[in-house]
């Protein structure tokens, strides 16, 4: 960094120069002493005519935090040459800037005026990937105001409504005498008098993919340059102006330099905090509320004295300083006046009064008091604004070129700037309200094509029984009892009248959750009473009593859901966590000294106040705990106890840490939210006591968790009593899509109420139910139906005209018919789902059905959506979809003729040869949400207890991939789970490499021989926002224009290319297209990733579109990978995942990886299905004996067993039937069935093997039956070769014609028929007498791979070896087939929106002026006779 040099002043004039320099600086400070006079009046005067001299910078976060990712992108950082500081501050200033890893920021800004301008520049961390760069928090962020006139100026940035302290900036006139600038050349007459009118340039935060902006001295001389019309700025002052300022400042700022006054100006913070004695809690007293009111000592007047001794010691200096840790709204002083931090650069910020000792506050009024004659930051005027306060560093002005500047600094944590995916972890969460129990059914379309839907209020398929669950602060008060005990009594009441079971538990909560057993309302309600009016003190542990009372709720499955309450009564004031008393030793200074001990008055330690916070700052609050809790982890926390807790967190760091209410309250929250997402009905009511007015963050939380809302326990007994009341309504429409199918309803069946159906009377489109005598002025429901187009528009409207009753479900039934079905022979249309719990698409018999609630206490809620069914249904004839990639798993085997020329044969599913193995390989993105992490170790969890009872097995790799893939190998599940979980769990970031993830995933696959094939399951879980390919990670150099020439690889690159973020409309085309490019361009232009290419590989910037860039390749290749593992027969899935903030602009990402799994949605639920079954209930066998005319034939002879797992069921014939099963099987039990039909006894000679549960792939099933050669050859001879499992595909004496499998999976889809394979037999005919053959070493014959069908002679197939490479062009591992030309877009010129803002003021100070130019020719004779006896 650049300082200014002073000059030394000449002493070689002879003694008349030097007496008429004296001379003339008389009648100089003459003339100061008169402009100072003078101008004390015209100040005022020309401040009013001229405005506001205060400048505000208004920003928004998110526009600040999205500024600091372009900064990062485009790794431009500041140079060391940048800037030229001059003054006192210049070495500070010259650390502050230094060169490394700081970047200049671009955001838009809302700006007052224009008497400053503002510079934004971040130090950010350092990260491999700076392209993704994730804002930690940690970032410091340098605010620059700079001031170009002759003026002081005073501004303040904002951020989303808080403000930092008004910083004044010293003219450059007062920096200047610093260095002693004021005897320099005056400045040329050309210069002073010359006007330039300002240059158009790019308005901030208008770039794009640019390079950085050179430096800030630039903008600051191109400002300096501009003037308003008419009027010539002076850019160096030849005066003296320091009695002028000092006259100035007098009348500006409060006065410090009384100690009376200061020590007022304490008093008056100290009051405003309430006067607390920090001290550490008792909290063991058994009456602790009442010692929580007596709290109050005699601290503050220590600190009186403290703070009189101070300021008699500093008489006169600016004690503001001292003030500027009170609370943020505490008094006028602290609003709008800041000291200048003079220490360290940048710190973390401490500035609650109650950490500053009297000592610190001394030593930094002596600073300031030394300082004072170079004041930066004064505020000028006490201003009451309701602002949080943005709390940093602030720095006294410094010259810049020909201009002065001040700083304030401060940390992206304190902007809330962390990065949302960062917080992803920790985002707060909205608590859910409950919806309201309702469900919807159809019945599958019968051969009308008509299904009956029935909706229900409450959902009908729950028991009438109810938990109530008191969580309750040791605090409570004993009206809030008796309000509860009412309430229960009422709810006994209705209890008894309609037979419902109420369950009631009790947790009563201090230091530790102490609960109840639940007990029954009806017959133990003394118990209940005894149990809510327990009396218990010592601590409050808020987080302990909510999980205690979740607990209880979760433990009884018996009860819905949706019929569960959660009461939790507490005024929130917690400063103890888990369920043995926990908490945080978090160090902090009080009263000069440090401790570490636990207890409320935390919370105004580290926020400097204990004022209530609004919901959108308790879930800022809440969030910024959660990142503080997940970076410190466990470290600090101790058993609770009273004391001082060590090892502590550093006192003097306290704002970077969560302390102990900080965690109380976070894990308090999220075990509320935890039990409100669980559909729990959870009511959260603050309980009024002297304790919450002392500290009212507490019921501000309840009440927060409470979503703002006031409850009584009539509310809590309504809602338990009613699911909703009279004149609720519901809107159902019919099922309809346009030019696809329509449903229209047919008839309005019943109405029952708690199972009893009502009578009926209907009056043209309106029918109303209610008792015998109903009719349209007496009626409880009502159902109003508007055909109107019979289409989109038909639907109708459900009336309550009654109170429907939680214990009483209500249940309409109509019927609807489908009107125009497919007539596609062989295609199935829909898939059957009862309650739309599967969330399937298509033929929904409704497109919705929408509550619209009222309560009882009449208001009207959200609205809510029932499920929607949808129903299937298959027209006879044609073929069905081809399964999904990897096939069933299935084997057919034949014993070797005996000599009655018998045979047994096994079918088996799955194939009786493999091992009960299986591999599972999940491929990971970095960016994998936690939640979906959590699926996919539930799926593990279910697999893991299905492999347990089976005695299988299940080998499971985790590939976690960012630029590059990692992985530790195969891990056995049962024995290895937490190896697993880890693995999953592990955090990396920086960089996607797809490719490199399904490569490796493959690899580990490919690489397991002792697995079959269909036993092999690939999970890639990725957002394919990737930019990078191969295993080591490379890039294409790839050349393009934004504001100049580049060649980064990185995700914008898409829409470099093609203009826009959007995917392709046909990815199969768009693949072609890259193919063939690819062919021509090879690696010709690729590079290794994070490196600079050399520049002969960068492709020609004017010819972008010709060539792939890294994207491209990056997408062709990760398909490329995924259908060769499709093609090997492994189970693929391809699961896209949402990605986080800008991500989200990527489209094309999501739509690579719906693409990649042929637009299927599939989940960890379904997954896991497919791997623990074979086939599902439904599936079908049919098996034809063996015949050729005039050759052979089988004949079947008898069904032998029926093995699961290889244990036989037990078996019951009936004629040509045989019944399988558990016990004594039989038509009405069963588990599978077999039907023999004889036919001819030659080619139609069949049994049907039915398959009535799902077939584990774990547990195979293998049906064992005997066949016999009826009609064997009686010349001499060797008759067909023997092949046991028909891999090798011989032909004659097949013991079956085919044995063919009709799948249905477990999704309940129905695929393609699939072929067993085909054994052959021989025998050998010697003198006449034919004898089973030998078991001669098979011979196969490679051309023949069979055909089967009935009187054939085809050697069958297997439908277990691996699949074909070829694929459907619509699949994902489909081969393009015609190369498509991109259109590249042509660049645009970047125009400037707009000039950079004027400066300079005209001042219209006109006697002042004249005086002052008076003293200017002074200071001109001074100089010129100086300078001449210099030269001479």
């Amino acid at each position: 960094m650049k300082k200014a040099k002073k000059k030394g002043k000449s002493y070689s004039q002879g003694w008349f120069e030097r007496q008429s320099r004296r001379f003339m600086s008389v009648l100089l400070c003459s003339s100061m002493l008169s402009t100072s006079v003078a101008n004390t009046a015209a100040f005022a005067a020309a401040t009013s005519e001229g405005g506001d001299e205060r400048q505000e910078f208004s920003l928004e976060k998110e526009v600040l935090r999205q500024a600091i990712r372009d900064a990062a992108k485009k790794g431009k950082t500041v140079k060391e040459d940048a800037f030229t500081f001059s003054g006192d501050e210049a070495e500070t200033y010259e650390g502050l800037f230094e060169e490394g890893n700081l970047y200049e920021l671009h955001p838009d800004f809302e700006k007052k005026n224009d008497r400053l301008t503002l510079k934004m520049y971040a130090r950010l961390e350092d990260e491999e990937d700076m392209d993704q760069y994730t804002i930690s928090g940690n970032e410091e962020i340098i605010f620059l105001m700079t001031n170009s006139s002759s003026k002081e100026r005073t501004g303040r940035i904002l951020v989303d409504g808080r403000a930092s302290a008004w910083m004044t900036v010293a003219p450059f006139g007062e920096v200047k005498k610093q260095v002693g600038l004021e005897t320099e050349e005056a400045v040329p007459v050309e210069i002073e008098n010359e006007v330039k009118e300002p240059e158009s340039a790019v308005p901030t935060g208008s770039e794009d993919i640019t390079e950085e902006d050179t430096a800030l001295e630039d903008d600051v001389k191109e400002q300096e340059n501009a003037s308003d019309a008419g009027n010539n700025q002076i850019k160096e002052e030849n005066s003296d102006p320091k009695k002028q300022d000092e006259a100035e400042q007098k009348a500006q700022e409060p006065n410090t330099g009384d100690s009376e006054n200061t020590l007022d100006i304490k008093e008056e913070s100290e009051a405003a905090d309430g006067k607390k004695d920090l001290s550490e809690p008792d909290s063991e007293n058994e009456n602790e509320k009442a010692d929580m009111d007596a709290s109050e000592t005699d601290t503050s007047d220590a600190n009186t004295s403290d703070a009189n001794t101070s300021d008699a010691d500093t008489s006169g200096a600016d004690t503001s300083d001292a003030d500027t840790s009170d609370s943020e709204n505490d008094s006028a002083q602290d609003e709008d006046s800041v000291q200048v931090s003079r220490s360290a650069h940048f710190s973390m910020f401490l500035t609650s009064a109650a950490m500053a000792s009297p000592s610190d506050a001394k030593e930094e009024e002596n600073e300031n008091d030394e300082n004072e004659k170079n004041k930066a930051i004064v505020g000028d005027e006490a201003e009451e604004d309701n602002f949080e306060r943005i709390l940093g560093d602030s720095y006294e002005t410094v010259g810049i070129k020909n201009a002065s500047a001040a700083a304030f600094v401060t940390s992206a944590m304190e902007l809330g700037l962390t990065d949302v995916a960062v917080l992803s972890a920790v985002e707060v969460e909205e608590i859910p309200h409950w919806q309201i129990s309702k469900s919807k059914k159809a019945t599958n379309l019968d051969e009308n094509f008509e299904s009956q839907v029935t909706l229900s209020l409450p959902s009908a398929e729950e028991k009438l029984e109810n938990d109530i669950v008191f969580v309750l602060d040791k605090s409570t008060s004993v009206q809030l009892e008796n309000e509860a005990l009412e309430m229960l009594k009422e709810l006994q009441a209705q209890a008894k009248e309609n037979g419902a079971k109420v369950k009631v538990g009790v947790v009563i909560f201090n230091k530790e959750a102490h609960k109840s057993d639940f007990m029954d309302l009806e017959t133990q309600y003394d118990a209940i009473e005894a149990a809510i009016r327990e009396n218990i003190s010592s601590g409050t542990n808020l987080s302990a009593g909510i999980l205690a009372g979740k607990k209880m709720l979760d433990e009884d499955t018996q009860v819905a859901a949706g019929r569960k309450s959660l009461v939790l009564l507490s005024d929130g004031i917690t400063y103890i966590f888990g369920e043995k008393p926990t908490a945080v030793a978090w160090g902090f200074e009080n009263d000069g000294s440090e401790h570490s001990w636990a207890g409320p008055d935390h919370w105004s330690l580290k926020y400097g106040n204990n004022e209530a916070l609004s919901k959108n700052e308790w879930n800022e609050r809440l969030g910024t705990i959660k990142a503080q809790m997940d970076n410190q982890g466990d470290e600090f926390d101790h058993s609770y106890e009273q004391g001082e807790l060590k090892p502590c967190t550093p006192p003097d760091e306290g704002k970077k840490y969560a302390n102990s209410v900080d965690k109380a309250l976070y894990l308090s929250y999220e075990a509320y939210l935890e039990a409100a997402k669980e559909q729990y009905h959870c009511y959260a009511m603050p309980i009024g006591s002297s304790a919450g007015e002392s500290y009212p963050w507490g019921p501000s939380f309840v009440k927060y968790l409470a979503d703002g809302k006031t409850v009584s326990f009539e509310d809590i007994k309504n809602d338990i009593l009613y699911a909703v009341d009279r004149d609720s309504t519901v809107e159902d429409y019919m099922g309809w899509v346009k030019d696809d199918y329509n449903f229209d309803l047919k008839s309005i069946d019943r109405l029952t109420v708690g199972g009893r159906e009502l009578s009926k009377w209907e009056d043209g489109n309106t029918v109303y139910f209610g008792n015998e005598d109903v009719n349209a002025a007496q009626y409880r429901f009502k159902v109003e139906y508007d055909p109107s187009d019979k289409e989109g528009g038909e639907h109708f409207v459900w009336t309550m005209n009654e109170a429907v009753k939680n214990n009483e479900p209500v249940q309409l039934t109509y019927t609807v018919k489908l009107v125009n079905p497919k007539n596609n022979p062989g295609e199935s249309y829909g898939r059957y789902d009862e309650d739309g719990s599967e969330e399937y698409d298509g033929l929904y018999t409704n497109q919705k059905a929408v509550l619209h609630p009222v309560g009882s206490d009449q208001e009207k809620g959200k609205t809510e959506v029932f499920s929607k069914p949808t129903v299937s249904y298959t027209i006879p004839g044609g073929e069905l979809p081809t399964i999904p990639e990897g096939g069933t798993s299935k084997s057919k085997t034949a014993e070797q003729l005996d000599e009655n020329f018998k045979s047994q044969v096994a079918l088996s599913l799955p194939s009786a040869e493999e091992q009960l193995v299986s591999d599972v390989v999940l491929v990971l993105d970095k960016s994998t949400s936690m939640g979906l992490k959590e699926k996919a170790l539930e799926m593990l969890q279910n697999l893991k207890k299905e492999v347990q009872e089976k005695g299988a097995k299940v080998k499971v790799g985790v590939v976690l991939f960012n630029k590059e893939a990692h992985t530790d190998g195969f891990m056995d599940l049962e024995t290895q789970y937490e190896a697993i979980e880890a693995a999953i769990c592990r955090e990396i970031k920086s960089g996607t490499n797809l490719h490199a993830g399904i490569l490796a995933g493959k690899s580990m696959l490919d690489q397991d021989t002792g697995v079959a094939d269909e036993r092999k399951t690939l999970v890639v879980v990725s957002d394919g926002i990737t930019y990078m390919f191969n295993e080591n990670p490379t890039a294409v150099a790839w050349g393009f224009m934004a504001d100049s020439p580049k060649h980064f690889a990185g995700p914008d690159n898409w829409n470099s290319k093609y203009g826009n973020n959007q995917a392709p409309a046909d990815w199969n085309a768009w693949l072609t297209g890259i193919e063939a490019r690819l062919s021509e361009q090879k690696d010709t232009h690729d590079y290794p990733y994070g490196t600079e290419p050399d520049v002969s590989l960068i492709t020609p910037v004017e010819e972008a579109g010709k060539y792939v860039n890294s994207i491209d390749k990056a997408l062709y290749l990760s398909y490329e990978a995924y259908a060769q593992a499709a093609s090997e027969g492994y189970h693929c899935y391809a699961m896209p995942i949402t990605p986080l903030g800008t991500a989200s602009n990527y489209e094309w990402g999501m739509s690579f990886m719906r693409y990649l799994a042929n637009g299927k949605q599939v989940s960890f639920d379904s997954i896991k299905n497919d791997i623990l079954y074979a086939v599902d209930k439904g599936s079908v066998v049919k098996d034809y004996m063996g015949y050729v005319k005039e050759d052979y034939n089988f004949d079947f002879d008898h069904l032998d067993q029926l093995t699961v797992g290889g244990k036989a069921l037990s078996m019951y014939q009936e004629g040509n039937t045989w019944y399988f099963g558990d016990g004594e099987p039989g038509p009405q039990n069963y588990r599978f069935k077999v039907v023999y039909d004889a036919g001819n006894k030659a080619e139609t000679e069949m049994f049907t093997w039915y398959i009535e549960e799902p077939v584990s792939n774990f547990a195979p099933v293998q049906l064992t039956y005997t066949v016999k050669l009826i009609n064997p050859k009686t010349a001499d001879g060797t008759y067909g070769k023997y092949d046991r499992d028909g891999s090798q595909h011989y032909e004659g004496l097949y013991t079956n014609q085919e044995a063919v499998l009709y799948p249905v999976d477990s999704r309940g889809n129905e695929y393609r028929s699939e072929e067993f394979a085909k054994p052959t037999v021989s025998y050998v005919v010697e003198h006449g007498t034919p004898e089973p053959g030998p078991d001669p070493t098979p011979t196969p014959n490679p051309d023949n791979n069979g055909g089967g069908s009935h009187g054939g002679h085809g050697g069958g197939s297997s439908s277990g070896s691996k699949k074909s490479s070829t694929t459907t062009a619509s699949g994902p591992a489909a081969q393009p087939t015609e190369p498509v030309t991109p259109v590249v877009p042509e660049p645009q010129p970047v125009v400037p929106a707009e000039g950079l803002p004027k400066t300079g003021d005209t001042d219209q100070m006109d006697v002042p002026m004249a005086l002052l130019a008076i003293g200017m020719m002074a200071a001109a004779y001074v100089l010129m006779t100086g300078r001449k006896k210099t030269e001479e």
